[in-house]
């Protein structure tokens, strides 16, 4: 197929069901190997201008500094992949392997669900970026122990 499509110059389309859902998908040669692409049926496509916007509200210089300092914060360099792991992909794998070995399979009773307390958000930042000095200080120790 792969061969086929590259010499065709096209490409598939095709339907794919994932997860109890219709997608239109298309397939494409790369590298002598197939890519699948996911897309959107024209009714999922919106128009920029139809998604509301919220212009009645405007930004101070203080929640951009903040913003500005969170990602700061968060940002730790080059994205490394490696730091990522599908989970419920290793739970399912768990179950599986699990029952291959003969034992039960159970789901874990759900807790009863509780509002947590309302907070203030821009308190919240505040006080995560206040302490951010501190835990680069700390990583900054750590990484001159191991060297």
């Amino acid at each position: 197929m792969a061969e086929a499509l590259t010499r065709s110059q096209r490409a598939a389309v095709a339907e794919l069901v994932s997860r109890g859902k219709e997608q239109i998908v298309i397939i494409r040669p790369y590298r002598g190997g197939l890519v699948l692409h996911g897309m959107f049926y024209k009714n999922e496509v919106k128009d920029v201008g139809q998604i509301p916007r919220a212009e009645s509200q405007r930004v101070t210089q203080d929640e951009v500094k903040l913003a500005t300092g969170l990602i700061d914060q968060m940002s730790d360099g080059a994205f490394e992949p490696d730091k990522y792991q599908d989970d419920y992909r290793l739970r399912v794998l768990a179950m599986i392997d699990a029952k291959l070995k003969g034992r039960e399979i159970t789901t874990a009773p759900q807790p009863a669900h509780k509002p947590g307390p309302v907070i203030d958000l821009m308190e919240a930042l505040k006080q995560s970026l206040r302490k951010a000095p501190e835990r680069k200080a700390a990583g900054t120790r750590k990484a001159r122990k191991k060297a």
